[in-house]
């Protein structure tokens, strides 16, 4: 898939293998206050629905992942990064566009209540907030709420 901007760039995805973990945690943990460890990471992708894949600029290492659980009336976002050296390049578009393509009702994904960035994200890619849930996570802060975004693509 190639990219409009100013140098085009033509991103890959391909399926996240053993072999991508260091450089998934390594992003995992430039892009997170509470970083899944390696164990937790190995965990959630060990799921029986999960999607785990990887964005390549050809065949470089990876610069972004996305892991979702694939049910049959939505797709949740489990963990999905962009390494911040690659921010902003329309690598994350490419991903919510590779989710709206597996013709799902709907897209969700937990924000915490401190990412504002992620928020901004989902909230431009047409996410919106549809619960504020506080403890969402059992390792995260007590007194933090996650904002459970939703795209509802039903319609489309």
């Amino acid at each position: 898939m190639t990219m409009g901007t100013e140098s085009q760039i033509e991103i890959h995805f391909r399926n996240l293998l053993r072999g991508d973990l260091d450089r998934v945690m390594q992003i995992e943990r430039s892009c997170f206050f509470i970083p899944w460890n390696r164990a937790t990471m190995i965990h959630k992708l060990a799921g029986r629905r999960i999607i785990a894949q990887v964005a390549t600029l050809g065949r470089d290492d990876p610069i972004a992942y996305l892991i979702c659980d694939v049910l049959p009336a939505e797709i949740e976002i489990k963990n999905m990064a962009v390494d911040p050296h690659y921010q902003r390049l329309g690598i994350g578009r490419a991903i919510i566009d590779r989710l709206i393509a597996k013709k799902r009702p709907r897209i969700v994904a937990a924000v915490w209540e401190r990412n504002v960035e992620a928020q901004l994200f989902f909230r431009a890619m047409g996410f919106r907030v549809v619960e504020q849930i506080c403890e969402y996570w059992k390792d995260g802060p007590k007194d933090e709420y996650a904002y459970l975004m939703t795209k509802d693509l039903s319609a489309a």
